[in-house]
């Protein structure tokens, strides 16, 4: 794959008229947060990316595939998200991740470790959150962490699928969800599914780990977010949208589910297979998006497959499509495939 292209700006489709305005609510603000783009994925030594916002980190490769993140000043509780970038079929994954800032984020084309770029972003729990805030998030290793208070993760032992129930007022079958599997061992995690219930949301996650049966289940973090950024504040520049439809083949872009497709300023995307090769996507956006951004992408259904953004760019000379995210998905051996998707982006500025 080529250079991945730096956005200026990314942005969000237009359809024929602008969605109906949500509610106004109280305005909730982050809490502690970062994120960073990790791009020099070759480099042996530590250096500090230039695409990154909120907290300060540094990136150090310390074995091919392999990568320390230091964050300066996270002390708070709470849950890192990690994606790889580029079209060589290697995903990327949390190795380990604490409190202190210190986390470790392992790449992997199969099995093998291979050097990668990749998104990372740290989030905990919101400075102000009214009950109705539809955001909240977990982590399901031995010192789960979950917020709101109350949400409850369950694994069902034969089937391996993870049950995180947020129980709270404002949760729906909207919004977006985002998924990263956590450990030392290759593995994948897909978002299966997520519906309203009468108390709240159930998000259904699967993991698979890359080596088969191991005496260590995979792990994973989780972000659910509805009108809210993936670090939980509503305000600035965000968007999400769940690609739905794989095997969509029309040269003209398609709109993803209303309740599930959100842009700055009732902008909704779109998505289309710009060219006929399996597994190739491009979201096209318009709006408002400054440089310093994070992206990250999950599979969704019952697969061991995964996507990835492969590059993204801006176009102010062309005032119908400025901006392009592309996005690669790849089945459980790592060749290309079509794939539901979910997408979720955010810049400070």
């Amino acid at each position: 794959m080529g250079e991945v292209r730096r956005a200026v700006v990314l942005a969000v489709t237009v359809l024929s008229a602008l969605a109906v305005a949500a509610p106004v609510q109280a305005e909730v603000r982050p809490g502690v947060w970062t994120f960073l783009y990790a791009d020099k994925e070759s480099l042996t030594g530590t250096y500090v990316p230039e695409n990154q916002d909120g907290a300060k980190g540094s990136v150090t490769k310390y074995a091919d595939g392999r990568y320390r993140v230091e964050l300066d000043g996270v002390g708070a509780p709470g849950v890192p998200m990690v994606t790889a970038v580029g079209g060589n079929g290697v995903h990327c994954q949390l190795a380990s991740f604490g409190s202190n800032g210190l986390m470790y984020v392992d790449c992997y084309a199969g099995t093998a470790r291979k050097n990668s770029k990749f998104m990372l972003t740290f989030f905990s729990p919101p400075a102000d959150s009214p009950a109705n805030s539809a955001y909240g998030f977990a982590f399901s290793g031995p010192q789960a962490t979950s917020f709101p208070g109350g949400t409850s993760i369950s694994t069902d032992a034969s089937s391996g699928v993870s049950t995180v129930q947020f129980t709270r007022a404002g949760f729906t079958n909207g919004g977006n969800v985002q998924v990263t599997a956590v450990g030392r061992s290759p593995a994948r995690c897909s978002v299966m599914s997520w519906v309203q219930t009468t108390s709240g949301v159930t998000a259904q996650v699967k993991c698979k780990n890359l080596f088969g049966q191991s005496p260590v289940p995979p792990q994973w973090t989780l972000v659910y977010a509805r009108e809210r950024s993936i670090i939980g504040g509503d305000t600035e520049h965000f968007g999400y949208l769940q690609a739905d439809r794989p095997d969509w083949s029309s040269p003209d872009p398609y709109p993803p589910d209303p309740n599930r497709n959100r842009g700055p300023n009732g902008y909704t995307h779109v998505v289309r297979r710009p060219v006929p090769n399996v597994g190739t996507y491009q979201v096209r956006v318009h709006g408002a998006l400054a440089e310093a951004f994070t992206l990250h992408v999950s599979v969704n259904g019952d697969t061991a497959g995964f996507c990835v953004p492969t590059g993204w760019n801006f176009n102010l000379a062309d005032p119908e499509w400025p901006g392009t995210v592309d996005v690669a998905c790849f089945d459980g051996a790592g060749a290309p495939a079509n794939q539901v998707f979910t997408l979720n982006y955010y810049s400070p500025s």
